[in-house]
């Protein structure tokens, strides 16, 4: 199964991108090398994510980008669908479950 994986050179989404590649998945990432996060842990995280992938029948693709660049084409070229519709579906999911335990917990902590 080919999974995308936004920052998955970083702290966050390395784990789950070196998880996919050890159960022998074809993992695409895209990632922007921002400053928030060092370039030695990222450059490591990426060849853990290779070594792994170049021992099993899973693949590793990396790409330096954006999600948030509305002129790049490289997330959705890369891994042949239209990543910027799955993103923003996931995040009005997240948008939306945040709203419901809000109204839910809200009154509790007003009282309390």
């Amino acid at each position: 199964m080919q999974i995308p994986v936004t920052s998955g050179a970083g702290f966050i989404g390395g784990h789950p991108a070196r998880l996919f590649v050890i159960d022998d998945h074809d993992v695409v990432v895209l990632n922007n090398f921002g400053p928030f996060y060092g370039t030695p842990e990222r450059k490591y995280t990426v060849e853990l994510c290779q070594n792994r992938a170049g021992k099993g029948d899973s693949s590793y693709r990396l790409a330096e980008g954006d999600v948030r660049d509305a002129d790049s084409s490289k997330p959705s070229e890369l891994i042949g669908y239209k990543l910027r519709q799955a993103i923003r579906e996931g995040v009005a999911e997240s948008v939306e479950w945040y709203r419901l335990n809000r109204e839910w917990y809200e009154p509790w902590i007003l009282e309390g």
